[in-house]
């Protein structure tokens, strides 16, 4: 479903009549083409109705230099951002090292095709970047990961045991000091990703908080004035509803949720919001009583003035 995969069925169909084209084989491979176009068949419905106001990724910003694309890429598909100079320049040197020698190993028709995926991919989504639309996001490039393990892999395997193993343990080594503590500590998977959707959390916080007579929605204002927003938002829907007990949640106007709290006298409210955390209205009777926030999602929590409070 990730629609960056592409590139990646691109290069393996180039490859394979470039470089494994044989007469007798070209019925199987068709087959299996033909077999992931069937099983992608379910997403099409998903995908056909936001794309005529899909004008790429909203949320990335212009103005990145091409020096700064690469760079920043090279940097997460290796690991080292965020990391001391140090320890960066050893990485990069020791992956350099290891990418050259995988050429020097037998399959080198192999090696090929697994530098065609890692390059086709990249050089697409720099073509895009630049000459489309902004789509810089280390999730677009993450399968390249296959092939660089398996080439690095095999330029290790050239190697004795007194070379190969020490630099294992040297890779693990910066591999548990240097990223885990720090992805797990300081939540890195919000910082690289924050505009993630957490709704099994979202939900898990309002059901911890509320009560039986306790209204949950989302205003309507947020995805009426953009059309690409309404139409994510539905595709969104359906996972809002599987983390919500099978329970949909109604889009209300102000005037809706007005009239609604007053007839169904709720003890709370919860407003849910998608990529715009903002209220145009409130609601007579009720105070704020939290706000929360994960990445693009959150909620407002209000709760039924009592004893005079406003």
């Amino acid at each position: 479903t990730l629609y960056a995969g592409l590139f990646f069925i691109i290069v393996q169909n180039a490859v394979f009549f470039l470089l494994f084209f044989r007469r007798p084989q070209l019925k199987k491979w068709l087959l299996a083409q033909a077999i992931i176009i069937l099983l992608y068949l379910p997403w099409i419905r998903l995908f056909i109705p936001v794309l005529p106001y899909w004008t790429g990724p909203q949320w990335i910003a212009e103005g990145v230099h091409h020096f700064q694309f690469f760079y920043s890429l090279f940097q997460v598909i290796i690991g080292t951002m965020g990391t001391p100079r140090l320890i960066k320049v050893s990485i990069i040197g020791l992956y350099l090292f290891l990418f050259i020698s995988a050429f020097f190993a037998p399959g080198k028709k192999n090696n090929y095709f697994l530098l065609a995926w890692i390059v086709i991919p990249i050089i697409s989504i720099y073509l895009v970047h630049f000459f489309l639309f902004p789509v810089l996001r280390p999730r677009y490039i993450g399968f390249v990961h296959i092939p660089l393990i398996i080439l690095f892999s095999k330029g290790l395997d050239r190697y004795s045991a007194k070379i190969k193993y020490p630099i294992l343990i040297f890779l693990l080594f910066f591999l548990f000091t240097c990223c885990f503590p720090r992805y797990y500590k300081f939540n890195l998977k919000l910082a690289i990703f924050p505009h993630r959707e957490d709704w099994r959390g979202l939900f898990r916080q309002i059901n911890a908080e509320k009560g039986d007579n306790t209204l949950i929605a989302t205003l309507s204002n947020q995805f009426t004035e953009n059309k690409y927003l309404y139409n994510m938002y539905f595709d969104f829907s359906k996972g809002i509803k599987y983390y919500n007990y099978s329970r949909q949640i109604p889009i209300l106007t102000c005037e809706e949720l007005e009239k609604s709290s007053r007839d169904k006298n709720y003890d709370s409210i919860f407003l849910v919001y998608y990529l715009t955390p903002g209220i145009e209205c409130g609601i007579k009777g009720y105070r704020l009583e939290k706000r929360f926030k994960e990445g693009v999602i959150g909620y407002f929590h209000f709760k039924k003035n009592t004893g005079g409070q406003e």
